[in-house]
């Protein structure tokens, strides 16, 4: 149930009981921004830098209620000046959604500033391999190499910079996703294909920063942290239960084409190793390039070097 605390010119916003927004012309909970990206990519290693020009915070705000197919739907407003931003709130199959209007010109970034309690945790962000509870940090979410290293204090992530552009740091990932788990038993997901940056630094806040105006904010409020990481799968994706087989014998990583991997499969069976799949990485072919062998990543089935798969 979304509700609505209002006060002095300020405002909170709850879902099912849980502070989500808190609004007041000190610290409103939207800032547009004018910035002007860098970006530089080498073998898959991002350096991107964001110069933020201007920052305008929307202290002001109207909330209207209207009912739209079938359901209630609060208009929020943020204004300074002549510049606004509305954003749309609803409660669809249980969970809070928040919809966005376009940013007005010339911005072209977006600061969304959602409650936090001081002691609060936080994880998620796709595949974090440097710290699994969040806060304290900002992570950048953008998809690229992991890096050698991961820490610019370190020697090696200093060297692997030096030679090859490859140190990464604590928040580069192959896999970042723009989802968090709060410990005060929520979720947040931003539907967005941009490049954005999670900031959980801040005591009271945490702040999302969007290059693109995500199409939906989607939050889901549950009694406890196993029921939000069921909902978060039965919102984004289960996996399937995994095939009995599987548990049966190992499943090996082989390359180096059809006669490499049948040798190597008749070696360990010959030992008595229960094999019960193979997992071939270059089905698609090799690419030799000055930095090693590495694979052409083009999906199409290399017959000259597995022969015979149809």
């Amino acid at each position: 149930m979304i509700s609505f605390s209002k006060q002095n010119g300020e405002f909170a916003l709850f879902f099912n009981k849980v502070k989500i927004l808190q609004h007041s012309k000190e610290n409103p909970c939207v800032v547009l921004g004018k910035a002007s990206a860098s970006i530089d990519m080498y073998r898959g290693n991002y350096c991107i830098e964001d110069t933020m020009i201007e920052e305008l915070p929307l202290h002001q705000y109207t909330l209207q209620e209207s009912y739209q197919g079938g359901m209630i739907v609060t208009n929020l407003t943020f204004s300074s000046g002549e510049y606004s931003f509305r954003c749309e709130v609803s409660e669809q199959h249980g969970r809070l959604i928040i919809r966005f209007s376009e940013l007005p010109y010339p911005y072209n970034r977006l600061m969304l500033r959602f409650y936090a309690l001081q002691d609060e945790q936080v994880w998620g962000c796709g595949e974090q391999f440097s710290y699994f509870g969040l806060r304290g940090k900002k992570y950048p979410l953008w998809t690229q190499e992991q890096g050698v290293g991961r820490n610019k204090n370190t020697e090696i992530t200093q060297i692997a910079d030096k030679l090859d552009r490859a140190g990464g740091d604590y928040h580069t990932t192959f896999y970042p996703q723009p989802t968090f788990v709060s410990s005060r038993s929520f979720f947040l997901h931003a539907q967005t294909d941009g490049y954005a940056v999670f900031d959980f630094c801040n005591t009271d806040y945490h702040q999302l920063l969007f290059w693109e105006v995500p199409s939906s904010i989607t939050i889901s409020v549950q009694e406890s942290l196993l029921s939000v990481v069921q909902d978060i799968s039965s919102y984004l994706g289960r996996q399937p239960v995994l095939p009995d087989w599987v548990y049966d014998g190992i499943i090996l990583g082989i390359q180096g084409g059809t006669a490499t991997v049948l040798e190597k499969l008749r070696r360990m069976q010959g030992l008595g190793m229960p094999v019960n799949g193979l997992w071939i990485q270059d089905w698609e072919g090799e690419r030799y390039t000055s930095f090693g062998k590495r694979l052409r990543w083009n999906w199409q089935w290399d017959a000259k070097l597995y022969p015979n798969l149809d």
